[in-house]
């Protein structure tokens, strides 16, 4: 779809739902069109209004719910680069009660609930990401960061470790893995 014929499809959902609120299949249809139109927060809203309202066929929940399956990850990673850590724990958290699973989104959540100094909620988050994926040098760098923040040295430096040993593809994670073990051993 053109860009125009986007914006004229959006234009007549919202026509439509101006004059029958009630159409609430037109919400579903909308936030279809915000998602081509990669305005995923705008989508993420429209699909939540259709699962707030829907009673019909339970074809479209499903697909409504997978559609935020696919959302909030991406969503939770931009809030956390703009920095907004409640506004990526909350698409995350609602990730997690829709049925998604991904080690990913579990080490955002820890470093989410750390930020807040939530450190026990941050540490079963970080561990679940390692349930899911035994040797991501992310969920590990994180617990070491959880670990060191709550006074644990000890164990800070065995996730930082784990992170070497998992010979993580990601070069800046190890180098700072290295700094970290560094840091901590010479206290």
């Amino acid at each position: 779809l053109v860009g125009n014929s986007i914006d004229r499809l959006r234009s007549a959902y919202q026509d439509a739902l101006k004059r029958d609120p009630d159409m609430t299949i037109a919400l579903f249809s909308l936030a279809g069109i915000e998602m081509l139109s990669n305005d995923i927060e705008v989508s993420a809203k429209h699909y939540e209004q259709f699962l707030d309202r829907w009673r019909g066929a339970h074809d479209y929940v499903r697909d409504a719910q997978l559609r935020l399956r696919q959302i909030y990850p991406v969503l939770g990673d931009q809030y956390m680069r703009r920095r907004m850590p409640n506004e990526a724990g909350r698409v995350l958290e609602r990730f997690v009660e829709l049925g998604g699973q991904s080690p990913q989104v579990y080490t955002n959540l820890a470093f989410v609930y750390a930020q807040k100094e939530q450190y026990q909620r941050a540490l079963e988050h970080g561990k679940h990401a390692l349930r899911l994926a035994p040797d991501f040098g992310r969920a590990h760098f994180s617990l070491g960061l959880i670990y060191e923040a709550m006074g644990r040295p000890s164990e800070a430096v065995k996730h930082y470790q784990l992170v070497l040993d998992s010979q993580v593809q990601d070069d800046r994670l190890a180098e700072q893995a290295r700094l970290q073990i560094k840091k901590l051993m010479h206290r």
